[in-house]
């Protein structure tokens, strides 16, 4: 918005065409992290009275997507057991729910999940828990109905 009425200042005063402030407000559109395009539209006051731009949303889920590609692609393969990744994290820790741990448990979580039975007992075997962690692989799993 503060960019919009910047250009359009720009344009009352001859320093740009009508087109090229439009052209040059595109850019900045287009060039913009969707995040910092959030924030700009809640900066503005907007998010008051309309609801997220459809525009930004679409972005924003696409560049989150992309971000969280990345981080999962940094893993190795198999995944560490927390125990191993963050070491310095007890299992009752806010770090796994919030902080430095947030993101790996959940993706952790996925991971084995989605192991056959077989695979998570060889997983289970290869990567003994430690006592202050006895029992979490067999918790995480969904429950028999």
């Amino acid at each position: 918005m503060i960019r919009l009425v910047k250009l359009c200042g720009w344009v009352l005063f001859g320093f740009l065409t009508a087109a090229s402030a439009i052209a040059l407000e595109t850019e900045l559109t287009e060039k913009s992290n969707p995040m910092d395009r959030l924030a700009d539209f809640v900066k503005s006051g907007r998010n008051r009275t309309e609801p997220i731009p459809d525009d930004i949303k679409e972005d924003l889920g696409k560049w989150l997507d992309e971000e969280n590609r990345k981080r999962r692609a940094s893993y190795s393969d198999p995944m560490l057991p927390p125990w191993q990744y963050r070491p310095d994290i007890p299992r009752a820790s806010m770090g796994w729910r919030m902080g430095p741990g947030e993101d790996y448990i959940m993706d952790f979580l996925n991971w084995y999940r989605a192991l056959s039975v077989e695979q998570q007992q060889i997983y289970a075997k290869g990567h003994p828990e430690p006592n202050d962690w006895d029992g979490f692989l067999s918790s995480i799993l969904p429950k028999a109905e």
